[in-house]
């Protein structure tokens, strides 16, 4: 009995070590749940044991020639060394494996592992949610579904009582993202229990930690009560034990098909679920549908989900101020500010996407995305100054170059000067171009000279920017969407000259020499 009560107690005091640093000391809880840590490749081991304990109990059934418990047993081993492969993706990244072109292209994740395909990955919180409280409380209604005599056969398909709460805390969790935050956050108008911030979602891996050992503990339970199993017989399907399997299936399959039609009316998780699934327009109409019902205080943590669903639709300036709103309302969003330096990069920004993954790594060090994308970016930071260097060496050897030729050296330097986010030392180069490109290429000028606009507003230097926009406009500039919608002109939209614009339909207007692709697509997890 003291073992019972020690097994039974002891997921309390696993809890409460979480809980405890999780407030103590945050960036240490933070890098014990990442991925490639310890509390996964615990997750992992204890699964291989679990499934080498079944295996064990297989040929314990065997021997006793029990058809019935040795095909579950085995069916259960396979299954739990399935899952200890796919929370290590199958060893990807232990080994640096490359994810196949079937997974790149179906993983929401682009990683080897099933789970994760867009296929599977919308349904990962019910399944959690299912297997939680089957482990929790089945042992409750497992007398209802057998006849006496057959009793002893429970415990080796039913968690006991003092496993319950290895089970339940990964249902709570994930039950909390899905209802019971609804609660709280939106009636109760208690912003400290919204997902995100003092409660993340990152926070369900200790309850899969606790549900790995858990099921741990089960097998190592049969296996110790073996020496019962010679007694076991297959439970006779009288008619009264049929109707008592049958209802019961029946109710859980109500509750299940009631709890995936109540959540999208309830929280924002339908639109993770379209994100997962990669259905990019879909989670957009759903999140621009959602935040409007919202109530402005209640919004923050839709606009994170927004500008991924964004992000994956190519709306990049979109994605930012999506993203840009979320550091608004919480300046210490670590997935924010990778977010956005993702976006930054994918639009040629690369210096001001270094400052966001940096930003990242000092608020959690070690998070395996920002450290991925930081590396990506310094080395295109590095490809940016051997290209800048060898432009300036051609310009400063080769001063007969046809007007054409330079004129796409100049600008492409600025291209690259604004890239590695250095404005100051842009507008030189693009001042050159737009000499060059006003005596011999004026279809270029307008272009040239909106580069030159932001340049000088983003430096607050407003009758400088104002001059620029007014060549533009003469040279044919005529994409009043894009001045309106351009954060880096708020001031300049404000003038009387750019006002007169702003009312215009946009119409095409396409930079041709240089698109800022690196061919560094950002690392998405």
């Amino acid at each position: 009995m003291k073992s019972k009560t020690f097994i039974f107690m002891l997921p309390f005091l696993i809890i409460s070590v979480f809980c405890w640093l999780k407030i103590k000391s945050n960036s240490t809880y933070l890098t014990l749940i990442q991925e490639d840590h310890l509390i996964e490749y615990s997750q992992s081991f204890f699964y291989f044991l679990a499934a080498w304990v079944a295996a064990i109990l297989t040929r314990v059934f065997y021997k006793n020639n029990q058809i019935l418990y040795t095909a579950a047993y085995f069916l259960a081993s396979l299954s739990l060394l399935f899952v200890c492969l796919e929370e290590i993706n199958w060893g990807q990244r232990i080994f640096n494996l490359v994810s196949p072109e079937f997974f790149r292209v179906n993983n929401a994740k682009s990683e080897i592992s099933v789970h994760s395909l867009m296929l599977f990955a919308p349904y990962h919180r019910e399944l959690y949610v299912f297997a939680g409280l089957a482990g929790g409380l089945l042992w409750l209604l497992a007398p209802r579904i057998s006849e006496p005599e057959y009793l002893p056969v429970l415990p080796f398909f039913t968690p006991p009582w003092y496993l319950s709460f290895y089970f339940l805390p990964v249902f709570l969790i994930n039950f909390y993202f899905d209802f019971l935050s609804y609660i709280p956050v939106t009636l109760l108008k208690m912003d400290n229990f919204r997902i995100g911030y003092f409660i993340i979602w990152q926070d369900q891996e200790p309850g899969q930690f606790l549900m790995s050992l858990g099921l741990l503990l089960f097998m190592v339970i049969n296996l110790i009560n073996k020496k019962d199993t010679v007694s076991l017989k297959c439970p006779a399907m009288t008619k009264e034990n049929t109707a008592n399997i049958v209802s019961v299936v029946l109710v859980l399959i109500t509750l299940h098909i009631l709890y995936i039609l109540m959540k999208p009316a309830l929280t924002a998780e339908y639109g993770s679920n379209l994100l997962n699934q990669g259905q990019y327009k879909a989670a957009i109409k759903h999140y621009a549908e959602l935040l409007p019902k919202t109530p402005p205080d209640n919004r923050k943590y839709l606009h994170s989900n927004y500008g991924a669903a964004l992000l994956g639709d190519d709306r990049l300036e979109a994605a930012i101020d999506s993203f840009e709103q979320v550091l608004v309302d919480n300046p210490r969003d670590v997935y924010a500010h990778n977010n956005l330096g993702m976006a930054k990069i994918r639009q040629g920004r690369i210096g001001e996407a270094v400052k966001h993954f940096k930003k990242a790594l000092e608020l959690l060090p070690g998070y395996q995305d920002a450290v991925h994308n930081l590396q990506t970016v310094t080395k295109a930071l590095d490809q940016i100054e051997t290209r800048i260097a060898t432009i300036k060496t051609n310009l400063d050897k080769n001063l007969d170059i046809k007007p054409n030729k330079k004129l796409q050296l100049w600008f492409t330097l600025g291209e690259l000067y604004r890239a590695a986010d250095q404005p100051a030392q842009a507008i030189a180069p693009y001042s050159h171009a737009l000499e060059i490109s006003i005596k011999h290429l004026p279809a270029k000028v307008a272009e040239i000279a909106y580069r030159l606009l932001v340049l000088y507003a983003k430096q607050k230097q407003d009758d400088q920017a104002l001059t620029y926009l007014k060549i533009a406009v003469k040279h044919g500039f005529n994409n009043w969407e894009m001045l309106k919608a351009d954060r880096n002109l708020q001031s300049i939209r404000q003038k009387p000259y750019a006002k007169q614009f702003l009312t215009k339909l946009p119409l095409p207007f396409k930079i041709d020499f240089f698109q800022g692709n690196y061919n560094l697509p950002p690392k998405s997890r």
